[in-house]
């Protein structure tokens, strides 16, 4: 079994810098509080941006058509990302690369950043799916697309984007892939 070649507590190297904390710091510079504030804006207008998607869904009958459901979709996965995404991994910037959370915020972090950006990737093939139907097949299209089924597709791909995503916690995590060597964490 191979051993890992780099310590993972109490010291870190990062470039001309080495830390010999059992917890890592924020780096105290000018540079970091600007990276900082510049993360926060752009999470708050990912919140932002998105709600007002959804809220002109929800507020705007003419926009209550079927294809943009999907739009209010792909928004609400982004609003997710920006609220338990975005701020976990500015920690971790904040902290050099460093994960300083522990390991059930690492599984959490983990989970749902491959939820929202799994789940993110499908609302867009199948928004183009849809709308190549919708150009190519115009007639079967308008009798083929339902609120029901847009309402089930939609479902039916959160659902397999959140199967993808707690696969960690179905154990298959765990099973040693052949061939390849196992780092020990000691």
């Amino acid at each position: 079994m191979m051993e890992w070649p780099f310590p993972m507590y109490p010291a870190f190297i990062f470039g001309n810098k080495t830390y010999n904390d059992s917890y890592p710091r924020i780096t105290d510079s000018p540079a970091t509080a600007v990276f900082a504030v510049l993360c926060c804006l752009l999470l708050i207008a990912c919140v932002v941006g998105n709600a007002l998607v959804v809220a002109s869904f929800v507020t705007c009958p003419l926009l209550k058509v079927l294809t943009n459901y999907w739009i209010v979709s792909l928004s609400m996965t982004d609003i997710v990302l920006a609220l338990l995404v975005l701020p976990l991994q500015i920690n971790r910037e904040l902290h050099e690369g460093r994960w300083t959370l522990g390991p059930v915020w690492c599984d959490f972090f983990i989970t749902v950043d491959v939820l929202c950006c799994t789940c993110s990737i499908y609302h867009l093939c199948l928004i183009s799916l849809d709308r190549n139907f919708c150009v190519q097949y115009p007639f079967a299209y308008m009798r083929w697309r339902t609120k029901n089924m847009t309402l089930g597709a939609i479902a039916i791909t959160w659902i397999l984007c959140a199967l993808i995503s707690f696969i960690r916690f179905m154990g298959l995590q765990s099973y040693p892939l052949e061939g390849v060597s196992q780092i020990s964490e000691t």
